[in-house]
């Protein structure tokens, strides 16, 4: 099984002649099916950043046989990297260790709105037996570069599938929390919308033309302020057309 110690004893063994094993002769060895483990830790997988240098961090580590460096390989978004010269650090044995993955050592910059896939190949270095490989796949993504926007303008809210909500889009959208004031033509908030920040910001930075009870506002123009965090990042004006 693995991970399982196999103990060989010779106890008795003669030769040609006759004479006998003096001594009863033993040795172990380990059973090792297991490849190796890895997992990104930074960014964390499916997460969304803003920083167009962002590092990539993966921890490795191997329960037995230890990890043959020069076998692993590193693809970003299709380009293939050589895991020795990525290595930050490693353990004696080499049961564990880090690599890190510098886009600006490959002149590398992410690009707003930019979709990062990262898979690494590792394997182990058995004594006797085949290596153990494994296959990890992770991705992360970019932030948006948006600006403000409330779109469509004028929208018609009366649920026939059609411009039935103004989709907001303001510096921030997706990696900052935001709130969404929404005013009448006599100043008075209507509607306040908390988006939160992560990748279904989107779908809460929207205005169904309905008020805080859920009732929907007369046709009309409506101001609209957004905040994040605390300051007003856009404004402008909406038309509800019924």
């Amino acid at each position: 099984h693995d991970a399982e110690t196999v103990l060989v004893r010779l106890v008795r063994a003669a030769d040609v002649f006759g004479n006998l094993l003096a001594a009863p002769l033993e040795w172990r060895f380990m059973m090792d099916f297991s490849p190796p483990a890895a997992v990104m830790t930074s960014p964390t997988p499916g997460d969304t950043i803003a920083d167009p240098s962002q590092d990539i961090v993966i921890e490795f580590s191997d329960n037995l046989s230890g990890i043959a460096i020069d076998s692993a390989r590193i693809t970003v978004n299709g380009s293939e990297y050589p895991v020795r010269g990525l290595i930050d650090s490693i353990g004696g044995d080499s049961l564990g260790g880090r690599i890190v993955f510098s886009p600006q050592d490959f002149g590398i910059r992410w690009a707003p709105g930019e979709s990062i896939g990262v898979s690494l190949h590792i394997c182990d270095s058995p004594d006797t037996c085949g290596p153990n490989c494994a296959d990890y796949v992770w991705s992360f993504f970019i932030i948006p570069q948006f600006g403000c926007a409330g779109i469509p303008n004028p929208f018609t809210p009366n649920a026939d599938g059609r411009n039935d909500f103004v989709q907001f889009y303001f510096p921030g959208l997706i990696f900052e929390p935001a709130e969404i004031y929404i005013f009448d033509i006599y100043s008075q908030v209507i509607k306040i919308i908390s988006v939160p920040a992560g990748s279904e910001a989107k779908i809460f930075a929207r205005w169904d033309g309905t008020d805080s009870a859920g009732k929907p506002v007369p046709q009309g123009v409506y101001l609209y302020v957004i905040t994040v965090g605390g300051e007003v990042v856009c404004e402008g004006t909406i038309t509800i057309a019924r």
